[in-house]
């Protein structure tokens, strides 16, 4: 192992415990050492590195490198750049992310692109507000000095060499769905660890929930728990000789699913079938062990349960005024221990009660912000 591959594995080992929604999404990309590039690079698939470069960096530095190619591609900038100019599209994306880092306390070396005028928007948002001067003079990769970033390689998540050819929409696709899934486990693996993603999280969905499509999330939900998760025991043996005690991969079947459907008159009749249709098919896709369906107004008006296989029909009870407080309540007071709740509503209300400890989705069809979970519109 080289100084500068040491001390890379050994600034992730630094994450995983100090920052491990950093630390655990970094571990999906390859390191590998290549002396033709002047710092970081990423392609969603490998982390390159100038050894000489890593060598240089303080500690402190190096893992907010490492943070700093992470986020780009947990918010998919390696698959949204749309032909647009590779140089001014790595400025735009520094400006949006590098503010989330400088927030999580990460250590900033000097010069690297913050700006006030582009805080909460979106890389193509930024894009598009840049001086007509920003970016075509560089080398496109890394003009920010932190770390550029790539479009992700062709036919695979394979590390190929970069710049090997152009991605199909299918290559794109499979890397949005890969990091969606592994943004979604470092969260939930940083929250059981006390060290929570917080703002940096919400932020990056906020970023990238207006590309998605509200079947397309709740897939990534089941799909982030049918397939693995992070687990600190046992550790992954891998890294054990070097000193290291990193979490491995496990897999484990996929749990229940509570629907929570808002029956105080907000929600017609079209959109509740076609609800029906969409839900029941993605179920069927992932088969949870049941699915417990919760109608409330302003207090829970009814439940039913489905097995895998059956036709979900909603046939909503109530028509009240509206609370959501109460269908966490019902899950709390049943014992279930759901992977995901998904509340269809139009948010029209004000009683959400406290966060719960699994993953939320809101199925808007009016509103767009909740205290907590994710908001996607139904459309």
């Amino acid at each position: 192992m080289s100084a500068a591959s040491e001390l890379f594995a050994k600034a992730r080992a630094a994450l995983l415990v100090g920052a491990p929604f950093w630390g655990v999404l970094s571990l999906r990309l390859a390191p590998v050492e290549d002396s033709s590039i002047k710092t970081m690079e990423t392609n969603g698939v490998t982390i390159r590195y100038n050894p000489d470069f890593v060598t240089g960096l303080s500690r402190g530095a190096l893992r907010t490198m490492i943070a700093h190619e992470t986020m780009h591609c947990a918010a998919l900038h390696h698959t949204r750049r749309e032909g647009r100019d590779l140089q001014r599209w790595n400025i735009a994306c520094d400006y949006a992310i590098n503010p989330l880092l400088a927030q999580a306390e990460f250590e900033m070396p000097e010069g690297v692109l913050l700006d006030p005028t582009y805080a909460g928007l979106s890389a193509e948002e930024i894009y598009d507000r840049l001086p007509q001067d920003a970016g075509g003079d560089g080398d496109g990769t890394d003009p920010g000095g932190m770390g550029g970033v790539t479009d992700p390689p062709p036919g695979g998540d394979e590390p190929g060499e970069p710049g090997a050819g152009t991605p199909s929409a299918a290559d794109l696709a499979r890397q949005e769905e890969t990091w969606s899934i592994a943004t979604a486990q470092a969260e939930a693996t940083a929250k059981a660890m006390g060290l929570g993603a917080g703002d940096t999280a919400r932020a990056i969905r906020e970023q990238v929930a207006p590309r998605l499509d509200w079947r397309e999330v709740l897939r990534r939900y089941l799909s982030a728990a049918a397939k693995s998760d992070y687990a600190w025991t046992p550790p992954n043996r891998r890294y054990i000789a070097r000193g290291l005690y990193l979490p491995s991969l496990r897999s484990e079947s996929l749990g229940p699913v509570v629907i929570g459907v808002d029956t105080s008159g907000s929600i017609d009749a079209a959109t509740l079938a076609a609800f029906s249709a969409e839900i029941t098919a993605i179920l069927d896709e992932a088969a949870p062990e049941a699915i417990h369906v919760v109608y409330c107004d302003d207090a829970v008006a009814g439940t039913e349960t489905y097995e895998p296989g059956d036709v979900i029909c909603l046939t909503p009870h109530g028509g009240g005024g509206t609370a959501f407080r109460p269908v966490f309540d019902w899950i709390a007071g049943s014992d279930l221990q759901p992977v995901c709740a998904v509340y269809l509503t139009d948010l029209c209300g004000c009683d959400f009660g406290p966060a719960p400890d699994y993953p939320v989705l809101w199925v808007s069809t009016e509103l767009t912000e909740a205290p907590f979970g994710e908001v996607i519109m139904h459309r």
